[in-house]
């Protein structure tokens, strides 16, 4: 409440306060404070501690933005790091505040290899722990609340929860092989950080094995950060938070468009890991569409002359006007101006489309052919080999349920395409030339 109203007060981005961003990080900073302030379900909180939540959640708007800006060139959000950073001053400043109490206990670490301690622990236990450790992303120490955690993730990204519930399980199969006790996993304690990491590598990078590689790799360091920061911090008696989750997540982040092992997703085009797949799915089916439409058989790169051809521009020019004459909209008086104006062109247009559709499905079985179509556009004049072939690959690009058949809604689509091809031919013409650096008039499409 008070980090997303400090952010509106101060002016800084509403498209950010409305998507959260200034939310998630005060939540849990209200969450650690009210956990750590007292050990009674529900009760025993005072008025200081309520205080200090709000002062340091608001904070963390502050923190949010400035963290942004310096890593903007490193095309990596701040992560939870404003909460880490402003829980752990507080936490510090705390030893010389009276009316503040937070129960801190610091001491030095114990370097004991010999220590005694059990690392035994059930599969009950051990299963336990793993939603455990879902539940203490927001220090919930309960099953219940790990499984409606992940029940809520798994209705926004199915994906997402798989990582979520994978990392868990990694981080806590990790600390035990590295012998921590068997206590601390089963109360989740490994698992949460190494759950976000798993889970913000299928976020920040497509869904493929890269990413999985990434994924696992960032999950056993994650543990590794956290015992190297519970070693460190001990002595100051703060807990380490989400910051082993900050500090090795960041440089997995940052290395985007070092490599191409992984496909990267724009920060301001992330949505869900589902949608980022199916758009690279798209982009790679556009892709093979274009190779398949210039590539000839048997030559591994594009000439740029296919695209200059008579046969091509005339293909181009004569898909982009022989359904467009049948879809000029009327003249319609509209009264209004921008988007209504265009919601009744795009009416017409669907419109003239589905009519054109029904002409051709002589059957009325809703479904076309593709040689249905090919044959109609020869019938109006389109008959040149290289028109024919880019019709059909962008029918099958189109043919969204791969029934081998056009249906009217993909017909619609077919038609939008057709109508922009003259211009995307010249784009394209002039993107090859940019592309053709040796200029011998191919390019290699690997």
């Amino acid at each position: 409440l008070f980090g997303n109203h400090i952010a509106l007060l101060l002016g800084f981005d509403k498209g950010l306060a409305r998507s959260g961003l200034f939310g998630y990080n005060s939540f849990l900073v209200g969450l650690a404070l009210a956990t750590l302030d007292s050990s009674e379900k529900h009760q025993g909180y005072r008025v200081s501690t309520i205080i200090a939540t709000i002062v340091t959640a608001s904070f963390t708007s502050i923190l949010f933005v400035m963290l942004g800006k310096l890593l903007v060139p490193y095309k990596s959000p701040p992560l939870t790091l404003p909460f880490n950073l402003a829980t752990m001053l507080l936490f510090l400043a705390s030893a010389n505040m009276s009316r503040v109490n937070v129960p801190l206990s610091p001491e030095l670490p114990d370097y004991d290899a010999s220590a005694e301690y059990s690392t035994k622990i059930s599969a009950s236990d051990f299963f336990l722990g793993t939603i455990r450790g879902i539940g203490q992303v927001f220090l919930a120490d309960n099953v219940i609340s790990g499984v409606l955690i992940l029940v809520g993730i798994a209705a926004c990204s199915r994906i997402s929860a798989l990582s979520a519930y994978l990392g868990s399980t990694l981080g806590a199969a990790m600390a035990l092989a590295t012998g921590v006790p068997s206590e601390l996993v089963a109360v989740g304690m490994y698992g949460f950080n190494a759950s976000l990491s798993v889970t913000a590598m299928l976020m920040f990078y497509t869904p493929s094995v890269g990413a999985i590689v990434l994924a696992l790799l960032s999950g056993i360091m994650t543990v590794v950060g956290q015992q190297g920061l519970e070693t460190m911090l001990q002595p100051l008696g703060i807990p380490f938070l989400t910051l082993p989750f900050c500090m090795i997540a960041l440089p997995f982040i940052i290395i985007q468009g070092t490599t191409s092992f992984v496909i990267a997703v724009p920060l301001a085009s992330m949505t869900v890991p589902e949608d980022h797949l199916h758009r690279v799915n798209m982009l790679a089916d556009g892709l093979t569409f274009l190779r398949q439409a210039l590539v000839p058989v048997g030559e591994a790169s594009i000439r740029t002359s296919a695209l200059r051809s008579r046969g091509m521009k005339s293909s181009m020019n004569l898909l982009s006007t022989t359904l467009s004459e049948g879809m000029k909209e009327e003249s319609l008086p509209c009264f209004s101006c921008g988007n209504a104006s265009s919601k009744v062109k795009n009416h017409a247009t669907k419109t003239a489309c589905m009519d054109i559709h029904g002409a051709l499905d002589k059957d009325k079985s809703g479904d076309l052919q593709i040689k249905e179509v090919t044959d109609a556009l020869q019938a109006a004049g389109m008959d040149h080999p290289d028109g024919i072939h880019l019709a059909s690959l962008i029918l099958n690009l189109m043919d969204f349920d791969n029934s081998k058949t056009i249906n009217c809604r993909e017909f619609v689509s077919f038609a939008v395409v057709c109508k922009a091809i003259k211009g995307v031919g010249e784009q394209l013409t002039k993107f090859f030339d940019f592309v053709d650096i040796d200029g011998n008039g191919k390019i290699d499409v690997e």
